[in-house]
């Protein structure tokens, strides 16, 4: 192929390059950058900027402390938790997030609240505000980190617009910025761009999602005015005295015919909202659909009632959120895991995944500092993204299996939560136990009985006592792997003890 002749204005040298400024990008140039390496990172956009994917759990929170000690990074350490990330500055916006809460609706009805807690579910992940996992408005926390770069003698170019990117034994990025052609020469990159994969794509990488079972889109958006849903959940005579935690101060789950919707609060008053629809994105405007959704669910309209989005933001759609990357070799290329493929917003697992990769990409180059890791290196850490990513689909799209009734959601949930809070307890090397045998076993024998109820389910041949025997088959199959007190059936869907403490060692579960 023939290349366009370029008058280059300018030239940087550095070790690695870097595609990709977000909170993922960013940490990775820092940790690089820390162990000896000269780092350049690009970005398209400058911060601050809209990003969705806004949820940590005790395992990011885990990783981001690691980091921080690891590689010396103090002013990192104050974002593994709440308490402390909530004082870092005005600058950064977080939100505490105790746990996970779900809340069933019926189509046309008020949400019914009933003393067996039948319609909801509440799973603590931390004991209490100080040390719990956080909403992150990521606009703000994705500038931090960036905004710190030079300190770790990293050079960012924001705004830079890549028209080429070529590989001649050593990588060159070509671009435009402020009216400059930049050529940036290094000798290894890493395409932190997410979907975009805007390295990957030049390569010719393709998509392979159909590898994938769970298939979702959503529209989301930030709102300001949200009323807080427990005092819906009052008002429609629920007691809430029992709950682990305040419904609102958590990832909120809204449970509904077309998927479900997403609430994660944020301490300037801003609220991360989504309905993510199960299947492909219904036909019409973005804004009609959402308007729709709300209209068919009279305690979500009401919740809304006095709400707006936030600033200029305007609602977004995607058509389809899962993706998934098939890669061949190519020498001194990585990606993070967003760029390889991502599932759903549904278990919170994104931010997590990333930073488990960025400690394993950290390890990786300290091994083979001056130099750079070898070709089985690189191969190993594509193919375990791969099977993390497979492993979330397997048990994301168990919950959506589970849909169509809530006392089998609710054991398709806390069958992850079993499987996460083991990995809490055990810190395995793989991500949420993905290479354990003795747990993927178990685990995929429960989501195909999951699939298979499903499926009788639309056919009309299933019974209620079929779902009830589904459900304590899970709870008895997960016994070996479960001693947090989760599927208990004296519970009432309600769990306290399930959180870890501030050193993060699991407590008991009674």
């Amino acid at each position: 192929m023939r290349r366009r002749i370029v008058d280059i204005q300018m030239k940087h040298k550095c070790d690695i390059t870097i595609v990709g400024s977000n909170f993922g990008g960013a940490l990775t140039a820092h940790v690089l950058a820390k162990i000896g390496y000269r780092v350049c990172v690009v970005d398209r956009f400058e911060h601050p900027r809209f990003t969705i994917g806004e949820s940590t759990t005790p395992l990011a929170d885990i990783a981001v402390e690691r980091i921080a000690e690891r590689y010396g990074l103090k002013w990192l350490k104050p974002l593994a938790r709440y308490g402390t990330a909530s004082k870092i500055s005005t600058e950064v916006v977080v939100g505490p997030k105790r746990g996970f809460s779900y809340f069933h609706h019926r189509q046309g009805s008020a949400f019914e609240p009933s003393p067996e807690r039948g319609s909801e579910l509440l799973v603590a992940a931390s004991t209490s505000e100080a040390v719990a996992d956080m909403h992150w408005l990521r606009s703000s926390v994705d500038s931090f980190i960036a905004d710190r770069l030079p300190d770790s003698g990293v050079r960012l170019l924001e705004k830079y617009r890549i028209t080429e990117i070529r590989k001649d034994g050593s990588w060159s990025i070509i671009g435009e910025k402020g009216g400059q052609t930049i050529q940036i020469d290094s000798r290894f990159i890493i395409d932190a761009t997410g979907r975009a994969a805007a390295v990957n794509r030049s390569i010719g990488a393709r998509t392979v999602d159909h590898e994938l079972l769970t298939n979702t889109s959503a529209i989301y958006g930030h709102f300001q005015g949200l009323q807080d849903w427990t005092d819906v959940y009052r008002a429609l005579g629920g007691n809430s005295d029992q709950h682990p935690f305040p419904a609102q101060r958590a990832a909120l789950h809204h449970m509904i015919n077309e998927g479900w919707m997403w609430q994660l609060g944020f301490d300037n008053g801003i609220t991360s909202c989504g309905v993510v629809f199960a299947g492909t994105l219904p036909a019409g405007s973005v804004e009609d659909r959402w308007n729709s959704v709300l209209e068919s669910y009279p305690s979500l309209l009401e919740q809304f009632k006095d709400s707006e989005l936030a600033g200029s933001e305007e609602l977004k759609g995607i058509k389809r959120i899962q993706y998934l990357r098939e890669f061949e070799f190519v020498e001194n290329l990585l990606s993070l895991p967003s760029t390889i493929g991502f599932v759903d917003p549904m278990h919170s697992t994104g931010i997590a995944q990333t930073l488990n990769a960025i400690e394993k990409i950290g390890v990786m180059f300290e091994m083979a500092n001056p130099g750079f890791p070898g070709a089985d290196d690189q191969t190993a850490y594509v193919r375990n993204v791969i099977r993390d990513v497979k492993w979330i689909d397997e048990l994301v799209s168990a919950a959506y299996a589970s849909r169509f009734d809530f006392e089998l959601f609710v054991s398709a949930v806390l069958l992850y939560f079993v499987v996460v809070a083991s990995a809490e307890r055990d810190l395995p090397d793989s991500f949420l136990h993905s290479d354990t045998g003795s747990v993927t076993s178990t685990v995929v024998k429960l989501t195909c009985l999951i699939r298979d109820i499903e499926a009788r389910h639309k056919t009309g041949e299933l019974g209620r006592s079929e779902i009830r025997k589904a459900t304590e088959t899970i709870r008895k199959e997960t016994a070996h792997l479960n001693d947090f007190g989760l599927m208990d059936p004296k519970s009432n869907n309600l769990y306290l003890h399930t959180a870890v403490d501030k050193s993060y060692k699991r407590i008991g579960a009674g």
